[in-house]
């Protein structure tokens, strides 16, 4: 998320650093009063697209994961409600959910991998997310009879924290 919303601004910059000098290069031809009037819209045009584009990278987010995991981040939130996920986890955006039991899942959709040896990946997050034990016996994190389509929309909820 922070990467999207740095390069809008790295973009935006560079686009004024080029306005500025164009425009430093047309005042020594046509005047000062004349030129500032010229380059205001367009700055003000580049700063709220840009602008835009770094508020939009939350709905992004929530569409790339929705797409990757054909789940609903909405009913995720729920889900993770429902099933009790947040008396063992801190989940960001998920009221009460401030346990300190298992790991926070903060950044859970950038981690490499998940349980500490499965590789993270949609389909390797239901798996884990439904069978717990199956993917590693020894974990305490208990079966809770997660069903397909709630396992989805929860890893595309959590695929949202970045």
């Amino acid at each position: 998320m922070w990467i999207p919303a740095g390069v809008v601004f790295i973009v935006f910059g560079l686009a004024m650093t080029a306005a500025w000098l164009g425009e430093s290069e047309r005042r020594v031809r046509f005047g000062a009063a004349d030129a500032a009037s010229r380059m205001l819209l367009p700055a003000l045009v580049l700063f709220c697209a840009a602008l835009a584009a770094a508020c939009d990278s939350g709905a992004a987010a929530v569409g790339e994961a929705e797409t990757l995991t054909g789940g609903s981040v909405t009913r995720g939130r729920s889900a993770i409600g429902k099933y009790g996920c947040g008396s063992c986890h801190t989940i960001r955006g998920v009221a009460g959910a401030t346990a300190t039991v298992g790991p926070p899942l903060d950044n859970i959709a950038v981690r490499g991998y998940l349980a500490g040896h499965l590789s993270n990946s949609p389909g390797n997050m239901m798996k884990w997310i439904q069978h717990p034990q199956q993917v590693d016996p020894k974990n305490v994190m208990p079966d809770m009879g997660v069903t397909d389509q709630d396992a989805r929309d929860i890893t595309a909820y959590l695929y949202t924290l970045r």
